[in-house]
């Protein structure tokens, strides 16, 4: 009796001891699984869900197999339907959702103790999100830019991407027109004859920015040219209705040649030896033309193509000198958003100009590159361009100049000095230089 009554106790005390075990193992599966839990949410959106729907299943099969092999006796008793249906645990914050859904009553006193918990910093993280959502947006813009990737002068804007802006910006071969036909160009380099071309039909259309004023030359051989008078009744290779056709019209006027004292003659550009029929430097070459006035490197490819012992060169930066801008609209510039990115670039643009004008041997190499040119044909053209940064003061004068050429050429009446003005927007360089409203 004795000892079937000690049977009776110990084997009550081997089961308590067995129930408490698995109590105490439900226990510390249930504070590890918050624990996790707790985790996941800080995790990334994909890691959450993931994470979480792969733990919870093979903790459940645990749980099965752990109340099969206890009776039942885990911690958490029988669900309650009423009470513990199945649910969700959302965190919320515009950037994920955690899905918690509970198939155990076990499994709902973990989450409604997560779900108290987050009920409690909601209001916190939801408005740590809202202050996140404009820095995220502008992190994650990209600045679009249309430029004549054929020519020297738009290299700073590649540098200043390279080496000096913080944010995503693509650069795409184009020019002002592209602001008009395509409303994700938010910037666009050109020439002033171009700017005058495109503000005549786009009076929303701004230079905001300087970036290279080139003093362009004429290239003849001397034993024809021997001085610039010599220049009338030649024939000139230039493209008409661009900048090249302006200069070489005002260059000729500066040395007593009015039109039809002179023949234009169009022509292909070429920027790297060998130079194919068409081209300026081969038309000089065979004797089609008499000189040519252009852009680099064109000219100095042609003085090389007749030989560089038998070339002169005339320029007058007084005469003619082109203004090579970056542009933009009104509307870009008064989305505040977009105005702050492009008040970046333009600091970029600074930087990259610091490089230019100071140590050019930084970037003769990068340069020459962007163009798809050689570094010493670069380093040869290199003196006529200068890298302003800014906007010049004889700008507007230039401007009421040139457009009675550029009218003349596309068939229209030359615009007002008083509506030209309207063409230049100084307030980005202001912002930039500390004088704006930023």
């Amino acid at each position: 009796m004795t000892v079937e009554d000690g049977d009776g106790d110990g084997g009550r005390g081997r089961k308590g001891g067995r129930r408490e075990a698995a109590r105490g193992r439900a226990l510390h599966r249930r504070s590890s699984k918050l624990q996790q839990l707790e985790r996941l949410v800080e995790q990334q959106p994909q890691q959450q869900q993931e994470g979480a729907e792969e733990k919870e299943e093979e903790e459940e099969e645990e749980e099965e197999e752990e109340q099969q092999r206890s009776g039942g006796l885990a911690a958490g008793g029988e669900a309650n339907d009423d009470d513990h249906q199945r649910g969700e645990a959302v965190v919320d914050c515009g950037l994920w959702t955690l899905d918690m859904s509970a198939r155990t009553a076990d499994d709902m006193d973990i989450m409604d103790i997560l779900v108290a918990r987050h009920k409690q910093r909601e209001h916190a993280q939801q408005t740590r999100c809202l202050c996140l959502l404009p820095a995220l947006s502008f992190a994650n813009a990209a600045l679009k830019i249309a430029s004549a990737l054929s020519v020297i002068e738009w290299t700073p804007e590649q540098i200043a991407k390279e080496s000096f802006y913080n944010g995503s910006v693509t650069i795409v071969n184009g020019g002002i027109p592209n602001l008009f036909s395509d409303t994700t160009v938010d910037l666009a380099s050109n020439a002033e004859t171009q700017a005058l071309r495109n503000y005549a039909s786009h009076k929303n259309l701004r230079i905001i920015y300087t970036i290279s004023e080139v003093a362009y030359r004429i290239v003849a051989d001397r034993n024809k040219v021997p001085a610039a008078s010599y220049l009338k009744g030649k024939r000139i290779g230039c493209i008409q209705a661009t900048s090249s056709g302006y200069f070489v019209e005002k260059y000729m006027e500066s040395v007593g040649a009015k039109r039809g004292e002179y023949t234009t003659v169009g022509g292909n550009t070429c920027s790297q030896e060998p130079c194919g029929s068409g081209t300026f430097p081969a038309m000089l070459k065979a004797g089609h033309v008499d000189a040519v006035g252009f852009w680099e490197p064109g000219v100095e490819l042609s003085a090389r193509a007749i030989g560089s012992g038998n070339a002169v060169f005339y320029q007058d930066f007084a005469v003619y000198r082109e203004i090579y801008s970056l542009h933009s609209t009104t509307e870009k510039l008064h989305d505040p958003a977009k105005r702050r990115e492009i008040v970046s670039f333009v600091r970029a643009l600074d930087k990259a100009l610091l490089l230019f004008r100071d140590e050019p041997e930084k970037v003769y190499a990068r340069a020459a590159n962007a163009v798809n040119i050689q570094e010493e044909l670069m380093r040869a053209v290199w003196p006529v361009h200068e890298w302003p940064g800014t906007i010049p003061a004889d700008l507007p004068d230039l401007l009421a100049a040139e457009d009675v050429y550029v009218a003349r050429v596309d068939n229209r009446s030359a615009m007002s000095a008083a509506t030209l003005k309207g063409l230049i927007d100084k307030s980005i360089i202001d912002e930039v230089r500390g004088n704006g409203f930023e």
